[in-house]
């Protein structure tokens, strides 16, 4: 099955925008299972402000495909295109309007140049 094999648990800390993952998250690709270790850290989705009334960061469907995405954007082991098409794949795999995946895709091709770059010394 490709899609999230595993269901998260997740505490936030204590600033108030950031979780942790308390145990494992897996996403199947087809190809080869994605790991994201307990103890990730995320913020979901830096979704701005005047945007949060049809995309909450932290409880909308695209929320596992946001911490999928922050992994990919981190671990560096992807081309940026192929982490930004992986959080496309699995916010659709996750319910979320086809609209909605697609302007929050467009967003991090966009917006997410700059992040991943940063990412790159890590």
């Amino acid at each position: 099955m490709i899609g999230f094999t595993s269901t998260p648990t997740l505490g936030v800390l204590p600033d108030g925008k950031t979780w942790k993952l308390v145990n494992d998250l897996e996403y199947e690709t087809g190809y080869g299972v994605i790991k994201i270790p307990a103890g990730f850290e995320t913020d979901f989705a830096s979704i701005p402000r005047f945007f949060r009334v049809v995309a909450s960061p932290a409880t909308g469907k695209h929320r596992l495909a946001a911490i999928l995405h922050d992994s990919l954007y981190t671990d560096r082991i992807f081309s940026r295109g192929l982490c930004d098409w992986y959080f496309r794949d699995a916010m659709i795999r996750d319910g979320v309007p086809l609209w909605l995946a697609w302007i929050m895709w467009a967003s991090v091709r966009i917006g997410g140049g700059g992040h991943f770059k940063a990412n790159s010394t890590k």
